[in-house]
């Protein structure tokens, strides 16, 4: 982008302006980031050393505390007189009260102090490293440990280094775990041991004091949770880490040690310092400001010390900065902000004026000529500007004039159907009208600047170069002036023809041509589907008639003329010549019905009159034909003579089969109706001979049963046969079902004969559903039949009768089976029966065995379900148990 002067002065002034503004603030910035770093460091050691501080206090509280006690008179009586055989040589009091008196004392000041969890007397004489005296804190409790629980540590090293000590001197001990018996107590208890010689006699100790010291709550106060921080002894081991498991690892025979994670600190531990500030450390893979403090455990050792060593990031310096920044920021961009504003207010104004002749020059070359007039000063400015003023509105007449004269020759050539383009002598496309950049895909005057072999094909190409260099060399070519036929080739490729025209003209001293071009593709196409048009009337093998509006034929196809019996030599002038007489006027009829309801095309029959004067029916399909405001007819007309006679023949033949249905059914009512007179007159006579001869049923009471269930059988299968006979083709009356109650009323019908056979029906919840109450009946009736005549007369027998889940039956049915001990004949009358119901109701029956088990599974479509599915029984058949092998209703 290029810069105006007014521009690039008012840019430079300001730049200085920035530029200035930025060093001073830098410069700011620097030193109070490095302020505030230092306050933030220095904050940092500080409230380090004040937890050191506090830490001190807290132990030489406890030196204090070790020293007033072995200065008791008390102590040092139990050591002489148990040095003494009995009696301390200085107060002449037994062992046993001083005993007492210095136990008290002990657990008043456990009592008193609570970090204190034992206070012990070591013999250092008799029995070195012996305990005479242990006073401890059990919980709550605070105890005198009695003497057969008193333990030997003459191999603690605490002891060993206490007994090197002199008269007054105090041992403290690095913090460690509490052990009994060998044995860490507890990971809470946190060890601090003071010991200190005491009953001195002959320049010798005669026991050691010891207090262990749980420093747990000492070491939790100087722990710094938002920041990483750690204790550490004299060793590096850690006493405090965020993380639990570095904790006291040196008690676990692990080495987690602070020199390990940090080595800029390797010399730290053996080096005399008492605190360092600001050393920058790299720990688990951050940046961090450390300060160390250390604090010396009481006693005479100073190698006995910790460390507390605390963390901050760089990152968490950053908010101090951050706040600095941003008030700093506001100052600075106000002040920046009004300094360059008032920079660049005076810069323009005392620019103004040639800032205004810089934008009038700009509307000039934009075409704007009408400038508006403004107070100018008197000097070069305005003289310049007077000039403008007055060339403006002569080249505005002459540019209204131009103007005029091209919109008018636009609107001609965009108004002109065909392509008009115009070339120079390079072959360079300068202009294409409306037309040119529809015929061949272009838009917007994308064709201006392309070379004109991009519209023919690379074939003709080379050609029409030829042609055109020797007619700008010699004047004479075959393409100037000249109409002719040739191909074009569009943007996206695909060749069409046109029809080309072009003349040469003269224009400023420069040589154009100009092209007409008329696309021929409609015209060709058309050509071509008239002659096929034509082919395929002729080939047709139905028959063809065109007509006009009043019905004059036009032409008919070789199919037509054949059927109909005319030669070529004949003349049929109209449709009143071919159509028979009695279907004239129905034919007349449909047609001028399609012609009012302004349909696309109809369908009807009719009949044809040949030559001979014989007549035929015909299938008509009439499509009416709208061409430069003139209506005709087209007529699709098919010979139906010999589907006609199909016809006839097939509804002859399905009268027949009617009536040897009716025939055949009435024949099988009336037998099975016969032969169920003669087995029920049986039923009736066995009934009454047992009831009249009470004595042949006592004497034949196997024979007479197995007689009246044969009777019984023969009824049941003629009432099936029955049944079947008269069985519709579809569900006469489908309503919605509850199969649980079918089944109890089944089960009620065929009481008796359960009871007889001994067969046990075990119901479960079945599913809701849509079918003809009658045959869903009949399915339950034969389903038990099948079931009793598989019955062992002599044995109990049980069948289960259920629900089908998903897992058999499809996603779209629902289901319920039988099964038991039994295997029905699937060609028996009841099975016949039920695979017929079932099929009714657009279902399907299967038989599965299992060994000796089987299953009659019944699917049926879903759309028929009202209820529930069959994995979802309804909620008044719920009973207790659904196991398909519990005991069922002793009623049923």
């Amino acid at each position: 982008m290029r810069l105006t002067l007014t521009q690039k002065v008012t840019l430079l002034s300001a730049l200085c302006v920035v530029v200035t503004s930025l060093l001073v603030g830098a410069g700011f910035l620097h030193q109070a980031s490095t302020l505030v770093q230092e306050r933030t460091t220095t904050a940092l050691h500080t409230s380090l050393l004040q937890r050191a501080d506090e830490m001190s206090r807290s132990l030489q509280q406890y030196q204090s505390d070790i020293r007033f006690l072995a200065l008791l008179p008390a102590l040092d009586g139990y050591l002489l007189s148990m040095q003494a055989g009995g009696k301390s040589p200085r107060t002449g009091l037994d062992t046993s009260v001083l005993h007492g008196a210095l136990s008290a004392i002990l657990r008043a000041r456990l009592q008193a102090i609570p970090e204190y969890f034992q206070l012990r007397v070591i013999d250092n004489a008799d029995h070195p490293g012996m305990e005479l005296l242990r006073v401890e804190r059990n919980g709550k409790n605070i105890r005198e440990v009695p003497a057969a629980f008193l333990q030997d540590k003459s191999d603690r090293y605490y002891f060993k280094a206490t007994q090197q000590l002199k008269q007054g001197e105090i041992y403290a001990s690095p913090i460690d775990l509490n052990r009994e018996h060998g044995e860490i107590e507890t990971e809470q208890v946190r060890t601090l041991r003071l010991a200190m010689p005491v009953g001195w006699s002959n320049g010798k100790a005669l026991g050691l004091l010891v207090i262990n010291i749980n420093v747990a709550t000492l070491l939790d106060r100087s722990v710094v949770v938002h920041d990483p921080f750690f204790i550490t002894n004299a060793s590096g081991d850690y006493l405090y880490h965020p993380n639990p498991a570095y904790r006291f690892a040196f008690e676990k025979g692990e080495s987690h040690r602070l020199q390990d994670d940090m080595p800029a600190y390797a010399d730290w531990f053996q080096g005399p310092q008492y605190s360092q500030l600001n050393q920058e450390v790299h720990y688990q893979g951050n940046d961090y400001y450390a300060s160390l403090v250390k604090v010396y455990l009481p006693g005479s050792d100073r190698h006995s010390f910790l460390t507390l060593t605390q963390l901050v990031p760089f990152v968490s310096m950053t908010d101090a900065l951050q706040q600095l920044l941003l008030n700093a920021g506001l100052w600075f961009f106000a002040v920046l902000l009004l300094g360059t504003t008032a920079c660049i207010l005076l810069m323009r104004r005392s620019l103004l004026p040639l800032v205004a002749m810089s934008s009038w020059v700009q509307r000039y070359a934009e075409g704007e000529y009408n400038l508006p007039h403004q107070p100018m000063p008197h000097d070069e400015i305005g003289t310049l500007y007077t000039g403008l003023r007055r060339l403006g509105q002569t080249l505005r007449k002459r540019e209204r004039a131009l103007h005029a004269n091209e919109v008018k020759l636009q609107t001609v050539l965009d108004t002109v159907i065909s392509g008009i383009l115009t070339i120079n002598e390079k072959g360079t496309i300068e202009s294409a009208n409306a037309a040119a950049e529809q015929l061949f895909g272009y838009r917007n005057n994308a064709m201006v600047g392309l070379h004109i072999r991009i519209l023919m094909p690379e074939s003709s190409a080379e050609r029409h170069d030829e042609l055109f260099q020797r007619y700008l060399t010699d004047g004479h070519s075959d393409i100037i002036g000249l109409l002719r036929h040739v191909t074009a080739r569009h943007r996206d490729g695909h060749e069409f023809p046109v029809c080309l025209s072009i003349n040469d003209t003269w224009h400023n001293n420069q040589r154009l041509f100009v092209v007409g071009i008329q696309d021929l593709s409609a015209l060709q196409e058309a050509e071509k589907m008239n002659a096929r048009l034509g082919r395929l009337i002729q080939a047709s093998s139905n028959e063809i008639l065109i007509l006009d509006s009043d019905f004059h034929l036009l032409e008919l196809n070789h199919s037509a003329m054949a059927n109909l019996g005319y030669s070529s030599s004949h003349v049929i002038n109209d449709l009143y010549a071919i159509v028979a007489p009695h279907a004239l006027e129905q034919t007349l009829q449909s047609l001028r019905s399609l012609l009012q309801r302004r349909g696309l095309d109809t369908q009807f029959e009719s009949y044809f009159k040949r030559a001979d004067g014989t007549s035929y029916p015909v299938e008509i399909r009439a499509f009416l034909l709208h061409d430069k405001e003139q209506t005709r007819w087209a007529l699709l007309a098919q010979d139906i003579s010999e589907r006609q006679q199909q016809h006839r023949t097939l509804n002859h033949y399905v009268q027949q089969l009617e009536v040897s249905n009716r025939e055949l059914v009435e024949f099988t009512s009336l037998a099975t109706t016969n032969l169920q007179q003669p087995v029920q007159q049986a039923m009736r006579l066995l009934q009454q001979l047992l009831e009249t001869n009470p004595a042949l049923q006592q004497r034949l009471p196997q024979p007479a049963q197995q007689l009246r269930n044969l009777l019984q059988g023969m009824d049941f299968t003629l009432r099936e046969l029955l049944l079947l006979n008269r069985m519709h083709i579809r569900p006469t009356n489908p309503v919605r079902l509850d199969l649980n109650q079918l089944v109890d009323e089944v089960l009620h019908e065929l009481q008796e004969r359960l009871q007889l056979a001994r067969l046990r029906v075990h119901l479960q919840p079945l599913p809701t559903l849509q079918a003809d109450r009658e045959q869903m009946m009949q399915l339950l009736r034969e389903l038990l039949h099948a079931a009793l005549l598989a019955c062992h007369p002599e044995l109990p027998n049980e069948v289960y009768l259920h629900a089908l889940g998903s897992d058999v039956c499809a996603t779209s049915e629902t289901g319920f089976a039988l099964r038991g001990a039994f295997a029905p004949v699937m060609e028996s009358i009841g099975m016949v029966l039920c695979r017929r119901i079932v099929a009714r109701h657009q279902g399907h029956l299967r038989l599965q065995l299992n060994g000796s088990d089987s299953e009659i599974r019944i699917c049926l479509p879903n759309h028929h379900s009202l209820g529930p599915a069959a994995s979802e029984p309804p909620a008044s058949h719920t009973q207790p148990s659904h196991n398909p092998i519990a005991p069922a209703d002793p009623d049923r």
